[in-house]
């Protein structure tokens, strides 16, 4: 699934897309096809659904607990900062309310301003409360919903989220790399030095200092010592 939308993006950029002729199977071309897909696997559904706004699966799209975040879009802060806007994917029809103050509680525990929640059926009016009470938040010389609701109806009309200029699933992935290295890691408090296990006493033993030192290359141990034939006495004339 994946693999698929990256070709397609690259073709896209390469202004090569409509000189060949290709068809893609197993993709959701309107509302009943992304019904079917999440029927068939959830979880390429959510992936499919990443695709649809330029996201970036968590972990690589592996399976497992998320803790509420299904994928990120790496959107262009200002001039020189890039950052993650949180990502959630529904498909069922069960939902509600509560699943918008969760992604607004993921937000926080992971101290990003934005963040978009996907879904497949209608959103009800709870929902969109909820996401209007989160506010907005400026960000790239705009003010912006911090909290957004985009149906999969919505995605295929083009009505993507109000997002800042977005690095698509290409360079979202240096994006990340480069996120991840900037970041300093917190300080560590007292609390944390004295939970680490350290040695309570001094280790006896051992060399009080290398005694191992390096040898001159001139040494004559180093030097082939060739054997040489006795020398003979010398006679002393009477």
């Amino acid at each position: 699934m994946l693999a698929i939308d990256v070709v397609e993006r690259r073709l896209r950029k390469m202004k090569v897309q409509n000189k060949i002729h290709y068809e893609v199977e197993g993709i959701p071309r309107d509302v009943d096809g992304a019904h079917r897909l999440f029927e068939e696997d959830p979880h390429d559904f959510q992936l499919w659904a990443l695709t649809m706004v330029d996201g970036q699966p968590r972990e690589g799209g592996k399976k497992g607990a998320d803790k509420g975040v299904d994928g990120l879009i790496y959107y262009q802060h200002d001039g020189k900062t890039i950052l993650p806007a949180i990502v959630s994917v529904k498909g069922g029809r069960n939902i509600h309310a509560d699943h918008i103050r969760d992604l607004i509680g993921t937000m926080h525990s992971q101290d990003a301003e934005l963040g978009v929640f996907i879904t497949l059926n209608e959103p009800t009016s709870a929902m969109m409360k909820a996401a209007r009470e989160a506010g907005s938040v400026e960000a790239f010389n705009k003010l912006r919903p911090r909290v957004q609701i985009r149906t999969i109806e919505q995605l295929f009309a083009g009505q993507k989220p109000d997002l800042p200029p977005v690095h698509d699933i290409i360079s979202a992935a240096a994006a990340a790399r480069r996120l991840s290295a900037r970041r300093v890691p917190p300080p560590v408090t007292p609390e944390q030095i004295r939970a680490q296990p350290s040695f309570k006493y001094p280790i006896s033993g051992g060399r009080a200092q290398d005694a191992q030192q390096a040898m001159a290359l001139d040494d004559p141990l180093l030097i082939p010592q060739q054997d040489r034939p006795p020398r003979k006495s010398a006679r002393r004339k009477g």
